[in-house]
């Protein structure tokens, strides 16, 4: 069973109706189909019913920046510039009939749950191998450019005291943001 069950045609129609702003059929297409990619595989509960956080790189920007523009005026996302993602807005929740939701003890809860500063990751994400030879090819740099911007966006989630659920969390993000900052590398190194 899957959260789909329970974000279904009449909590997205409600959704849609309770908007401030009317939504042309491509935004309401866009915002389906974030909702069914993101709650496709996951358990049904409570703990699951919340706000959650699309990366640019899974949705990309310039090519739905219209789409993006109207769901974001009409408060169904919240768009983000400095981390690069998109802000699903919890609008659902006042329609979910909670008590068919699965419900969850607390160690279930906080043990699926448990976010950590950047900084408990940041020596994998600095032996990441992988990562590394993967964005000196995708992007053209050289592996002193990958680090120098490994540790930029390290320094910048500390600052923003972004908090990670696991490794691969941190990675996605962080090879979205080398993308995104290669310019900022510096030239020669």
């Amino acid at each position: 069973m899957s959260m789909l069950k329970y974000i279904n045609l009449w909590v997205i129609d409600r959704v849609f109706s309770d908007a401030p702003t009317k939504l042309s059929s491509r935004s309401q297409i866009l915002y389906i189909r974030a909702l069914m990619f993101h709650w496709r595989e996951k358990e049904p509960s409570i703990a699951q019913a919340v706000a959650f956080e699309v990366l640019e790189t899974d949705l990309p920007y310039e090519q739905n920046k219209k789409e993006l523009a109207e769901l974001h005026k009409a408060g169904l996302i919240t768009l983000t510039n400095n981390t690069h993602s998109y802000l699903f807005n919890n609008v659902w929740g006042k329609y979910i009939d909670r008590d068919q939701l699965p419900k969850v003890n607390p160690e279930t809860y906080f043990g699926s749950f448990s976010f950590k500063p950047v900084e408990h990751f940041e020596k994998d994400l600095l032996e990441q191998e992988s990562m590394i030879e993967l964005c000196c090819m995708k992007h053209k740099l050289n592996r002193t450019q990958v680090i120098f911007l490994t540790q930029l966006f390290i320094a910048e989630q500390k600052t923003l005291d972004k908090k990670y659920n696991n490794v691969s969390e941190v990675i996605k993000h962080c090879t979205a943001y080398v993308g995104y900052n290669s310019q900022k590398a510096p030239q020669g190194a």
